[in-house]
């Protein structure tokens, strides 16, 4: 595509609005691209990042990221994102520390610390009721 957009098109500014225009409509239309991304992260936490190594997972992360950049109710993001996260802490076999540090700090440099605050709570209560048991 961005090759298409810099040999063919000559970088038309008005093409690439346009394409960024009608990709932001096709993501908001509804909530099932938030709902799939998170659907497909907690897949990736079950299945996928378990065989990578820090730079795998970062590189992963990041280009959900780019889409989630789109999502104009990223509120409904992180509802789903919530109760998948709430489901991997209280499954402790399925947390993998680093992978959902790197989701939380790349969620928090895009949306501020008010956006990841509850997720940093829950994984910390989560961690100090292990040291108790």
């Amino acid at each position: 595509m961005v090759d298409l957009l810099q040999k063919s098109l000559e970088r038309d500014m008005t093409v690439e609005i346009t394409i960024k225009t009608s990709f932001e409509n096709f993501i908001n239309e509804n909530e099932k691209t938030a709902r799939s991304l998170v659907l497909y992260l907690d897949e990736n936490f079950k299945k996928d990042f378990k065989n990578n190594n820090e730079v795998q997972i970062s590189e992963k992360v990041d280009r959900i990221i780019q889409i989630f950049r789109y999502l104009q109710d990223k509120d409904v993001f992180e509802n789903f994102y919530k109760n998948a996260f709430a489901k991997r802490l209280l499954d402790s076999r399925r947390v993998l520390e680093d992978a959902e540090k790197e989701v939380i700090k790349k969620l928090k440099e895009e949306c501020g610390f008010q956006f990841t605050q509850r997720l940093e709570v829950m994984f910390k209560d989560i961690k100090m009721s292990e040291q108790r048991m």
